[in-house]
């Protein structure tokens, strides 16, 4: 059904997967993706609340939870989630993306950019990687080093229908939150929203 843009029908299916198995974290993530893009807020942050209570000890699950979080708002949460998955294994990619993403939201350019640099060095090929720090690029007004990025993003996310949206708008370079928003999917389903 989510790959059909089926939103009700996918709601009903993940709804069962969690009745179902309540540790699900992958449908409790999705589900509360949906409700997000379906504007259903008070479910998102009753199924948050939820899977916040799933401590799996899985970094993907610890690392969907935080950014879950994140969607929420909640970047207090989001980075006790990210820390604890970064002390576990430091080079775990999507952990630092979001942390990357965190650190842009509290304006701390240097910072994000040792979290991508960090994930570029475990992942060169990154189109995420590139991307995000091309947005940096961008917003400090180094827009040549910022192209050349975005060029590698696209070549290496040729299917990434993200990346081949507009550059960033100046606006975007006047507000760091929009900035990091625009980045912060580690999934397709995230940018979708």
């Amino acid at each position: 059904y989510m790959q059909h843009n089926q939103n009700k029908e996918s709601i009903i299916e993940l709804q069962n997967a969690v009745k179902t198995d309540p540790k699900f974290a992958d449908a409790r993530y999705h589900l509360v993706l949906l409700y997000l893009k379906a504007c259903r807020d008070q479910n998102a942050f009753q199924e948050l609340q939820r899977a916040a209570g799933l401590d799996t000890g899985n970094l993907d699950d610890n690392t969907k939870l935080a950014e879950i979080y994140l969607l929420a708002g909640k970047r207090k949460e989001s980075r006790q989630q990210v820390e604890a998955v970064l002390k576990k294994q430091p080079d775990y990619a999507d952990a630092l993306a979001l942390l990357a993403n965190l650190e842009l939201l509290d304006g701390h350019f240097q910072k994000a950019l040792e979290a991508i640099d960090a994930g570029l060095k475990k992942s060169p090929q990154s189109d995420r990687f590139n991307n995000i720090k091309g947005r940096i690029f961008f917003s400090q007004k180094k827009f040549q080093q910022a192209e050349e990025l975005f060029k590698k993003a696209i070549q290496f996310g040729p299917d990434n229908s993200f990346l081949h949206k507009s550059p960033p708008f100046k606006s975007d370079a006047a507000c760091p939150e929009a900035t990091a928003r625009s980045t912060s999917g580690t999934r397709t389903t995230t940018s979708t929203i």
